[in-house]
């Protein structure tokens, strides 16, 4: 009888041991989890963060339901600078549309070029459009009439706002060398 009471106190005193051992570890375990680590968190990048925006759709916004577009930009084109950029465009239809464009010579200053054109939407997904462009106008500055041929990406920043870049080679009726690369970024409002 002495030999199982003292087995049940052994066990008794190994069963308390255990738990108090294991009470400290929990513990430890839990302050170590509140404790800073070495973890080294990478800050994303705008390159990064701009091929993400660029590369999803939001579903909540429907690009293919805008009548209106106002937008002001920039153009850049090979050998003859930076200008400043109005564009108005109706949408016919979600694939449809017309626009008119004025150009300021230089950022802000005088009035040189109008252009009318029309253009089809290729691609036209939630808040994503990448359209085919020709229009055709007149540039006062080198008092030549114009073709230009432009390929341009639309998407929508908000449910009211969007941002396109585009890419053309306007060809003038003057001048040797008249189709130069041309570079266009707008930022505007839809309606």
């Amino acid at each position: 009888m002495k030999k199982i009471l003292a087995i049940i106190g052994v066990a008794f005193l190994l069963t308390i041991t255990s738990q108090a051992a294991s009470g400290v570890n929990n513990t430890n375990n839990q302050v170590q989890n509140l404790m800073p680590t070495n973890q080294v968190y990478s800050i994303p990048s705008f390159l990064s963060q701009a091929e993400v925006w660029g590369t999803t759709f939001n579903t909540n916004y429907l690009i293919a339901s805008n009548k209106l577009e106002v937008t002001d930009g920039y153009r850049q084109q090979t050998g003859q600078g930076a200008s400043d950029v109005v564009n108005i465009q109706y949408n016919f239809t979600s694939r449809w549309h017309g626009y008119a464009e004025g150009d300021f010579f230089g950022l802000g200053s005088k009035f040189t070029e109008l252009d009318l054109g029309c253009g089809f939407g290729l691609v036209d997904k939630y808040d994503f459009r990448f359209d085919v462009n020709l229009a055709g106008g007149y540039n006062a500055a080198s008092e030549s009439w114009c073709a230009i041929p432009q390929l341009k990406v639309s998407k929508m920043t908000t449910i009211n706002t969007l941002l396109s870049a585009a890419v053309g080679t306007p060809a003038y009726s003057k001048g040797k060398f008249n189709s130069t690369p041309t570079f266009w970024l707008y930022a505007g409002f839809t309606f």
